[in-house]
């Protein structure tokens, strides 16, 4: 019996494949973390010394006397940033200047893409302090470093953060927004010109500046139509016709989807695989022209041709959005039937780490879009599959999603028992903790707060995951880092901060402790714990 046997209808009410799983993005934030940690342990002595300013609050006080323990600048910085955003975070943009002052001085040793990299970090903090001058002044740094770069897709990148920083800056940066995209005509990649160009006019366009966003959009119709690969272009051109549509400009836009479906009934996949597109396969180009077609409302047009992409992944994840398009324009009947499609080609001759992989994501749509029963029966539906798939690694990945929406549909039970299928302890570890996280993000943020009873269930889960044995006291700094926040926002602060002191790690106890002090209610009693754990919080 194949599994669309058991498997609910999909109701015509529903949007698939609305937003990427909260989960990829945590997880994704946590590698930063812990690369960074891994950085961090690395042999060397810290070349930069400086003196903490005086007068902070005492953990960001704590955490910056850490700083000089930590081999690598950019570590370091990340300290300084950390700390930076957590003291504005609480109304104190004075004392956030002071510590990004700091960071200024550490960024001289660095390499000049990661001095690009770091400055313009800096100025997004300084920004949020309110620095609006001295965030303008390092961008302009970094835009002047970025000529010394021989590669368009790193300069192109670079040039793309600081235009992002000078929009959430405003009218301030306006000269400085200018030289920017001024810098986008001197990248000789005609598709990364083209990329750069129209999400440039997508964000003049947001804040409302139709003129300037006009201007660029007419920039990117050369430049997309001088790429020499076939997919490539019909990809750029679907993706001006999306813009053009966003902008109302629906008789430029057609012509421009013409285009585009043109390239596709001359068979572009006749251009050679990846020609002029460093790192891209044709199914991708295909796929990615699919889902640009379908979100500017030519959502049959893009059905016509998702035969064309090879690899299944990439068919099923344009023909989500391909559904979803039809949803928004009210075209229920043909969403429904490009459903059907998708469970047709997983219970054709998709493997199991596939078909459990896009359940979830499902799953996760559903509940995104308040329909937790739906999200349910999809969940359940991936339960039968696990036991099938051999690769233990990919295996423990998915369970630990599964788990963790569980708890976001308030199954905690279910929740446990799935975990109790993983293998890694690290993983075992991290599916208590976002277990845990997930349940309280599901309470919300109101003074009650869980229950006497819940919070000792939660604090039992805390520590189940903090007695599970790791490889390396790495990982348990890993794992203590993370279970410290959820201690403090089960208002167990006391052993937030126990467990922030005996963190070895240097670079991970100073970032606790900043992300702690973000959290702070300011209390007596917070203040008198935070004396009595000063000895072990110091290096």
């Amino acid at each position: 019996m194949g599994y669309i046997d058991f498997m609910p209808a999909a109701p015509a009410s529903t949007v698939p494949g609305k937003s990427l799983s909260r989960f990829i993005a945590a997880a994704a934030l946590f590698m930063v973390i812990l690369l960074a940690s891994c950085r961090s342990t690395a042999n060397g002595t810290p070349e930069n010394t400086f003196t903490v300013p005086e007068n902070l609050p005492p953990l960001i006080s704590y955490a910056m006397r850490h700083i000089p323990d930590i081999p690598e600048n950019e570590s370091q910085i990340f300290i300084i940033t950390s700390a930076a955003s957590s003291l504005t975070g609480r109304d104190n943009p004075d004392d956030a200047r002071r510590v990004l002052d700091l960071g200024e001085n550490l960024i001289e040793g660095s390499s000049s893409r990661r001095r690009i990299e770091l400055l313009i970090e800096l100025s997004r903090n300084y920004v949020e302090a309110g620095v609006i001058s001295q965030s303008i002044a390092l961008l302009e740094q970094a835009l002047t470093l970025t000529e010394s770069s021989d590669q368009d897709q790193t300069r192109g990148r670079l040039v793309q953060e600081i235009i992002t920083v000078c929009f959430s800056i405003g009218s301030d940066a306006l000269d400085l927004l200018r030289q920017a995209v001024q810098k986008i005509y001197i990248i000789e990649d005609y598709r990364l010109r083209a990329d750069l160009l129209l999400d440039t006019a997508r964000r003049y366009q947001e804040s409302g500046e139709g003129q300037r966003s006009n201007t660029l959009l007419q920039q990117a119709i050369p430049a997309a139509s001088s790429i020499e690969n076939q997919l490539a272009r019909a990809r750029s051109f679907s993706q001006l016709a999306l813009r053009l549509t966003e902008e109302g400009n629906s008789d430029l836009a057609l012509r421009y989807v013409n285009k585009s479906v043109e390239i596709l009934q001359t068979d572009g996949t006749a251009a050679p695989m990846g020609s002029g597109i460093p790192g891209t396969t044709s199914d991708e180009q295909i796929s990615q022209t699919l889902i640009f077609l379908a979100r500017g409302g030519n959502a049959g047009e893009a059905l016509s041709f998702s035969n064309m992409i090879s690899n299944d992944r990439l068919r099923l994840n344009a023909l989500l959005e391909i559904a979803r398009a039809f949803y928004e324009s009210d075209q229920l009947l043909q969403s429904d039937l490009v459903f059907e499609r998708i469970f047709s080609i997983l219970e054709r001759n998709a493997p199991d780490e596939l078909v459990v992989s896009m359940l979830l994501n499902i799953s996760q749509t559903y509940f995104e879009l308040n329909d937790p029963a739906s999200a349910e029966l999809y969940l359940e539906a991936t339960e039968s599959y696990f036991d099938r798939i051999t690769d233990i690694s990919q295996k423990d990945s998915l369970l630990l999603e599964a788990a963790i929406l569980y708890a976001r549909l308030n199954r905690l039970e279910s929740a446990l028992e799935t975990i109790a299928q993983i293998s890694d302890p690290f993983f075992v570890a991290r599916g208590y903790s976002s277990v845990v996280n997930e349940q309280l993000n599901t309470l919300g943020s109101g003074d009650e707060g869980p229950s006497d009873e819940l919070t000792r269930r939660f604090e039992d889960l805390l520590e189940r995951a903090l007695n599970t044995e790791q490889e390396s006291s790495s990982l348990e700094d890993v794992l203590r880092n993370e279970i410290a926040q959820l201690y403090q926002r089960l208002n167990s602060f006391d052993l937030a901060l126990g467990l922030a002191s005996v963190i070895q790690d240097s670079y991970l106890k100073a970032l606790t402790l900043s992300q702690l002090h973000a959290g702070l209610s300011g209390t007596d009693e917070e203040a008198a714990i935070i004396e009595s754990y000063s000895r072990l919080l110091l290096p």
